[in-house]
């Protein structure tokens, strides 16, 4: 009798680590998915070569600028948070050949705020294409501003303003107050 109560503390000790094993190894596995959550919500889109980052916090570009800034300068030019790149009298051109010599490149989804009178062109190049605008993502472009974009001077290759990595986008355009982008 005593022995058969022995087994079963010892069971029901053997059961609670047991429990307590799989809560502990399922609570890091919810840390890990957090983790991965906040990493993939961080994006990346390129203006005039300089990198900016977008998560909680916005990233901040000044025209000739060859890195961005996460405190806000009074003289901004590109502000990119959560997916909007809000650009205010912005007047940039490409530069790196990896980033497809673009004076904005971006590889997901991307919301263009367009405030001011703002001009992208992309690097001019030889032997390879150059675009105002590359992107593998949906496009909307939205805002009050005015918004040039033109691809640079290629030798060889072509010259494009807007641009989709895969040969299609889904780009949304609405100024000027319009209650909804127009669809192309």
């Amino acid at each position: 009798m005593k022995e058969r109560k022995q087994s079963k503390i010892l069971g029901l000790m053997l059961a609670f680590c047991m429990v307590l094993t799989m809560t502990i190894s399922g609570l890091g596995a919810l840390q890990v998915l957090a983790v991965e959550g906040d990493t993939s919500s961080l994006t990346k889109v390129i203006v005039g070569g300089v990198e900016m980052y977008s998560a909680d916090d916005a990233t901040y570009y000044v025209n000739g600028a060859t890195e961005a800034v996460a405190e806000e300068p009074a003289n901004w030019n590109a502000k990119y948070e959560n997916g909007i790149l809000t650009i205010k009298n912005l007047s940039v051109v490409g530069a790196a050949a990896d980033h497809e010599y673009a004076g904005i490149y971006a590889t997901t989804a991307l919301t263009i705020d367009v405030q001011g009178a703002n001009s992208v062109t992309g690097a001019d190049c030889s032997g390879a294409v150059t675009y105002g605008v590359y992107i593998d993502g949906a496009l909307t472009i939205q805002g009050d501003g005015a918004l040039s974009v033109t691809g640079g001077t290629a030798t060889s290759g072509g010259s494009f303003g807007i641009c989709h990595g895969n040969g299609y986008t889904h780009l949304l355009i609405g100024f000027g107050g319009t209650d909804a982008p127009l669809p192309f």
